[in-house]
């Protein structure tokens, strides 16, 4: 099983990419929707989070642990590993190793934002890279809410992000796993930009790991949980993930 969590349903976003490439690979996947949104909470708080959440992962006997929350993978990547003796795939590492503009626009959480971690990455491998980086706090509520499309995240959308056309951006990253559900808003307040998809690219670095190692199951099971509202999270799922969403399970991991 290759365990998957996230603050809440945006890393199901993470686990479609990986159905897509692994499609003989078992998941269980854990959103936190309840203390969700992560962005805004100290490095200290994430780090509880994910020890709770990782405790719930590893009695699912995973052989792989994927963060699929840009903030933990940047604010907290260094605890995480130190929690298991596992392979561990996070968001940052996935897409950075990859890009190759020269003008890149960077949108995550504050905590992401406030890190740099995206910033630091590119730079070591570009030092002549240009990053242009805004935090997009109201995206993960309206998400999580459901509203995805419409009237209201395009306005939000066009707020935040409508003097970035003028950056003449190569590409953007959406470094929140929740953004690419709300790719349409965001590519009509930035037009001709292309959107880069971090899950695309962590879903390649792990299947050609497992590739490597021969981990695949011809029988897959995947597995469900969230930490909120159960039906919310199953009519989510099953938008985003499709056919391969089995049925949603409650999580009790919150104290």
């Amino acid at each position: 099983m290759i365990g998957i969590f996230d603050s809440g349903i945006g890393g199901l976003t993470v686990a479609r990419e990986i159905i897509r490439a692994l499609p003989g690979e078992g998941i269980v996947y854990l959103g936190d929707s309840r203390r969700a949104p992560y962005g805004d909470k100290p490095a200290d708080v994430l780090e509880k989070y994910a020890y709770d959440i990782i405790s719930f992962l590893m009695g699912h006997n995973i052989r792989i642990l994927v963060i699929a929350c840009g903030t933990i993978s940047a604010t907290c990547i260094d605890a995480v590993r130190k929690m298991v003796d596992l392979p561990v795939f996070d968001m940052i590492s996935a897409v950075c190793d990859e890009v190759d503009c020269e003008n890149i626009g960077i949108i995550a959480t504050d905590g992401t934002i406030r890190s740099a971690a995206h910033k630091l990455a590119l730079e070591s491998k570009n030092p002549a890279i240009r990053v242009v980086a805004r935090a997009c706090p109201l995206f993960v509520p309206l998400i999580e809410e459901g509203w995805i499309d419409g009237e209201i995240p395009d306005l939000v959308a066009a707020r935040y992000l409508g003097d970035l056309a003028a950056e003449g951006l190569d590409g953007l990253i959406l470094g929140c796993t929740h953004y690419p559900l709300l790719a349409q808003s965001i590519s009509r307040a930035l037009p001709g930009v292309p959107l880069i998809n971090p899950a695309e690219n962590l879903a390649a670095a792990l299947a050609g790991y497992i590739g490597n190692h021969d981990m695949q199951n011809p029988r897959p099971i995947r597995e469900f949980y969230t930490t909120g509202d159960i039906e919310r999270f199953r009519k989510m799922g099953e938008q985003i993930i499709g056919k391969d969403f089995t049925t949603a399970n409650h999580a009790n991991i919150c104290k």
